[in-house]
């Protein structure tokens, strides 16, 4: 039957021609559509395009720079507000990008 490949297993279940009929249109009737739709349009839609107003006015390097950043501030951000705390390989990953960032400013 057809099915999803994830690792070495498919998953038949999501797979739409294994449901039981009914089943899509509880699917759909039961998802969150706001939450889609606010997930899609607001934090995605509205913060790209105020994002890409604001990076007209900036270099490349800094507009660069930026996007490295992203990771970085995104962490430090659920590392304050949410109090999630990173491995090991958080802070070498943060280093790295925060020292390529230094290097890149002063070097280049």
């Amino acid at each position: 039957s057809a099915g999803l490949l994830y690792g070495n297993q498919i998953l038949p279940y999501l797979s739409l021609a294994n449901w039981q009929e009914g089943q899509v249109m509880e699917y759909m009737s039961n998802f969150p559509w706001a939450f889609a739709l606010y997930s899609g349009v607001v934090t995605t839609g509205i913060c790209l395009r105020v994002e890409l107003e604001v990076l007209k006015n900036v270099s490349s390097v800094e507009a660069a720079l930026v996007y490295c950043l992203e990771p970085v501030y995104g962490a430090a951000i659920a590392f304050v507000v949410l109090g999630d705390r990173w491995g090991a390989l958080g802070w070498v990953g943060a280093l790295m990008i925060l020292s390529s960032s230094i290097l890149t400013q002063v070097l280049g």
